[in-house]
């Protein structure tokens, strides 16, 4: 599944939790003794607010560290998205969901449970 608490409007404060929620009912709905994967997550950098989900730096640092050490203390597999920045698309936010720019250098910190 792919689940972006970004485009539901939530603050980084609850964003954890409403990553918790939609695998959590999506696991409850499909079974759970199938296997599961989180196939994109991430919160930008650049652009407008959505409601109350603000993009930054130290947010998607915060983003990236918290759903880390979760998915990593349940045993979960996932992927980020995304490694960089990609220009081609819309100008803002959907460009730079990378946790690194164009020119892969890395944009903040990525402390995963103080590893």
């Amino acid at each position: 599944m792919n689940a972006f608490p970004f485009w539901e409007h939530a603050s980084i404060d609850v964003s954890l939790d409403v990553f918790k929620g939609a695998v959590q009912r999506t696991r409850d709905f499909i079974g759970w003794s199938k296997p599961f994967y989180i196939g994109e997550t991430g919160w930008p950098t650049l652009g407008a607010p959505f409601g109350d989900a603000v993009p930054g730096r130290e947010n998607a640092a915060k983003y990236f560290s918290r759903t880390t050490c979760y998915l990593k203390e349940i045993g979960m597999s996932y992927f980020w998205f995304s490694l960089a920045d990609t220009p081609i698309r819309d100008p803002g936010v959907e460009q730079s969901f990378g946790v690194s720019d164009i020119n892969y250098h890395q944009k903040y910190e990525m402390d995963v449970c103080g590893l």
